[in-house]
Formats: structure tokens, C-alpha cells, sequence
């Protein structure tokens, strides 16, 4: 936990954004919401192009759930919430000056005081919302680029596709065995009728698009129309980690892929 948070804050919070040459291989493989990118050169422009959007963006880090894989790998899941002022252009449009705020979750797989692998998910939709554009438009007109410029995501995903194969690695101990039966209740079975059984009924829930639910009925609802738009869906759980919290509590990060085809239009998502 350390070491995640203190990288965070030397490049993020004191700017010193080539250290990202020390803290990432040189051959590092980031997966992203826009597909795969790989160097630590492309982690440093990218760092570099959301700071002239976001001068005064901030990563402030809420949690690190870690674990030892081998001896001297290291695999850290850490909850990020960032507040940010826009004052660059961005890809949903030009600058608005808004601030925002979004949460983002980024698992780091970490060797020799580097980060070897990463999987990146944020909340692109709050922030698109809280520039002040729409959500359905700017998808639109994102998409529009990628097919006018031959570079679509289902493409680039290929490989992430193939290697989903509906196995799961094996739980550490009850904890992560109890979120695992949550998960699988709703994406593998898809038997929302089941959540009371996996879910206290005080749940709190947090979607994309600041979305967020109070008691499996709200956890349900959101999550139908996706289950239905996916109704072939293969899940795997790929890595756990626990860590105890507060005395007899434990946190638990479970990184989990889905492959599946939409085969019906999704109403709400």
C-alpha cells in the first residue's frame, strides 16, 4: 500500500511525471477502457495529455487491497477518487471549466518496484455527465471516429475476448468466496432473484455514470437491462485479493472479465 500510494502522489500530486520511466517497465502492458496500450513512454504522454485537460487533477487514494502472488510479485487493487478541473480540450469535446469528480479502480501487477501489468477502469461516464455532455451523444460520436479511422474496440479486445474461458482462480478463503458468489449469481447465472441470499439487504452499490443502489431491489434493477442486452455471457474471476479491515472485517478485490455478444437492445444502461 505503500509504495501504490506514494507513486500515485509523486506523479500525480508533485508532477513528476517521468518518474512513471522508474515506476513502469518499459514494456508494461496497460489494459484500459479503450482498449490495450503498452511503455512506459505511452504511460508518461498520457499522464502528460490529462494534466493540459486537467491541470489541478488530483489522485486520491480511499483504499489498497494487496496481495503477494510470488515472492516479490506483488498485486495491488487500488480505489482512486480524483477531483479535477477542466481546462483543456478532451475527447467528449472543448473545455467547459467544470469540475468533476469520478472514481476510478486501477490493479497494478507489480516486479522489481515496477509495474509489469495494470487493468485501468474509471468512470468515464460521470465525467463525460459532469463536463456537461451527453452521454449518448458524445458514444455517437466517439464511435463515428473510431470506425472513420479503421480503429474499433471490438477489434482491439480480440485477444482479451479469447481468454476468457469461464474458469475462475481459486478463492483465498471465506470472504473472497462469499463475493464470488455474489458475482456469479448475477453475471454468470444471471438469477437476480438470488441476490438477497449473496447481499445484505443495507447494500450500497456504485455504477458507472455515478450511478448508485441502496438494498439488493435497487442492485436488481440495475443490473437487469445489462444482464438482458448479454443474455450469452461467459464470466471469469481472474485474480482475488483480501486484506483484513477493522478487526474481524475483511476487504476484498476480485478482478473479473465477461465475454459475451449483444444480442438484444439494452434500455437504460
Amino acid at each position: 500500500p505503500h509504495y501504490i500510494i506514494r507513486i500515485t502522489e509523486r506523479i500525480w500530486h508533485d508532477r513528476e511525471v517521468e518518474l512513471c520511466h522508474r515506476y513502469y517497465a518499459e514494456d508494461c502492458v496497460i489494459h484500459t477502457m479503450a482498449g490495450p496500450i503498452s511503455g512506459a513512454d505511452t504511460v508518461v504522454q498520457n499522464t502528460y495529455d490529462t494534466l493540459t485537460a486537467f491541470p489541478d487533477r488530483r489522485l486520491d487514494g480511499d483504499n489498497v487491497i494487496w496481495s503477494e502472488d510470488q515472492p516479490g510479485v506483488f498485486h495491488s487493487s487500488h480505489l482512486i477518487t480524483s477531483k479535477m478541473t477542466n481546462e483543456g480540450d478532451t475527447e467528449y469535446g472543448p473545455a467547459t471549466g467544470k469540475q468533476a469528480r469520478v472514481q476510478t479502480i486501477a490493479d497494478c501487477l507489480c516486479k522489481d518496484n515496477r509495474v509489469i501489468e495494470e487493468w485501468l477502469v474509471r468512470d468515464n461516464g460521470a465525467l463525460c455527465q459532469q463536463l456537461g455532455f451527453s452521454l449518448t451523444e458524445t458514444a455517437k460520436q466517439l464511435t463515428a471516429q473510431d470506425i472513420a479511422s479503421g480503429s474499433l474496440l471490438t477489434d482491439k479486445l480480440q485477444a482479451a475476448r479469447a481468454s476468457v474461458t469461464g474458469s475462475d482462480v481459486e478463492m483465498i478463503g471465506a470472504a473472497s468466496k462469499i463475493a464470488a458468489a455474489g458475482l456469479k449469481a448475477i453475471w454468470r447465472d444471471k438469477n437476480l432473484d438470488a441476490l438477497a441470499d449473496h447481499y445484505d439487504f443495507r447494500v450500497q452499490s456504485k455504477y458507472p455514470a455515478s450511478r448508485e443502489g441502496y438494498g439488493y431491489d435497487q442492485l436488481a434493477a440495475m443490473m437487469a437491462p445489462i444482464l438482458s442486452a448479454f443474455p450469452d455471457a461467459v464470466l471469469s474471476i481472474d485474480h482475488v485479493a483480501e486484506t483484513p479491515y477493522l478487526g474481524d472485517a475483511i476487504d476484498v478485490a476480485l478482478r473479473w472479465t465477461e465475454r459475451g455478444r449483444g444480442l438484444r437492445i439494452s434500455v437504460g444502461c
